[in-house]
């Protein structure tokens, strides 16, 4: 029997994927499989407690920066297994993070939020492992900012709608502005993947206010970037410069010299935007917001009456379940 290179390139895309997902293979019809699925072997779930005042407790399964990058024989025969692989390499440990989060979740009724960036880039490959495990209920969806990365360009897209559209049939809820109600709260998830709130998501934001319930906003970017990050980002900028240059500083005198962290990138919001948040920390309905985007756990204050929790990247096997009481 002779092959093409068409036919070659699919069957060759096919056998990569059944080797590379050894058994956890959503390309070939698997979704979730928690028969004798080790939670705790990538899986480091940290227990959190939020009081909001409600007096009855419920539980919420809250991760983020899963970075799955999958591509299946289209992606292949269209040329971007080589990026794939690349950035498949850069996070080796997501794919069986995110199948034991989702067995995690499963075996212990949790809801599931998942605060943006679950896959890497927008491939075929994604869309499927997203339509076969995420797509009903029971999973709240903010998008991330890698949604809207180019994987050809390595950039991010220079029209955002028509990535919304592609992938909206794949996941649970609106892109835009989502609510589901659980516990008599409203978790409303939004999108601030590119730190500029649109118009119609603000709008959505305040709509779901005026119904009057505790809200926990679910959003990609933190509003305001914590402390921890912004101490690691100078570590990391202290680093490259011992390496360019022969000062011999501590970490402290480096900060000292030359003013390190500069600005919190919050600060780049447009007036819009700036705005908006003003108006969340004046409102007293807002009780926490959950968020992603920095790959660091931390937790930090955002107003009088609402703390943002930032969940670690997991990708590396980091997840919150949260205590609402």
């Amino acid at each position: 029997m002779s092959l093409d290179r068409r036919s070659f390139l699919f069957l060759g895309a096919s056998a990569f994927a059944d080797l590379a997902l050894a058994g956890y293979n959503p390309l070939n019809g698997y979704s979730v499989r928690t028969d004798g699925m080790d939670c705790g072997k990538t899986l480091k779930v940290k227990q959190l407690e939020i009081d909001i005042g409600i007096g009855r407790a419920f539980r919420v399964f809250h991760f983020s920066d899963t970075h799955l990058a999958f591509f299946d024989a289209a992606d292949f025969v269209a040329s971007k297994d080589k990026r794939c692989l690349e950035r498949w390499k850069t996070f080796p440990q997501a794919l069986p993070s995110f199948y034991e989060s989702l067995a995690y979740a499963k075996e212990r009724n949790l809801p599931m939020i998942h605060t943006g960036d679950l896959i890497d880039y927008v491939t075929s490959g994604n869309e499927t492992v997203l339509g076969r495990n995420v797509s009903e209920g029971g999973f709240l969806y903010a998008i991330g900012n890698h949604e809207y990365m180019d994987l050809d360009e390595r950039r991010y897209v220079e029209d955002e709608e028509p990535v919304r559209r592609r992938l909206r049939p794949r996941l649970p809820n609106d892109l835009t502005v989502a609510s589901r109600v659980m516990g008599g709260v409203n978790f409303v998830a939004f999108d601030n993947a590119r730190r500029n709130v649109r118009q119609e998501a603000i709008d959505g934001v305040k709509r779901e206010f005026a119904k009057g319930l505790p809200i926990v906003l679910c959003c990609h970017c933190p509003p305001d970037y914590a402390p921890h990050f912004l101490e690691n980002a100078a570590r990391d900028v202290y680093r490259n410069h011992l390496r360019t240059t022969d000062e011999d500083l501590t970490f402290e005198e480096f900060k000292a010299r030359y003013n390190m962290p500069r600005a919190n990138p919050a600060d780049s919001d447009n007036e819009r935007t700036k705005a908006f948040y003003s108006w969340l920390r004046a409102n007293g309905h807002l009780k926490a917001i959950l968020c992603g985007h920095t790959h660091i756990e931390e937790s930090a204050p955002f107003s009088d009456t609402a703390n943002m929790y930032v969940a670690g990247c997991n990708a590396h096997g980091l997840a919150y379940e949260v205590v609402f009481k």
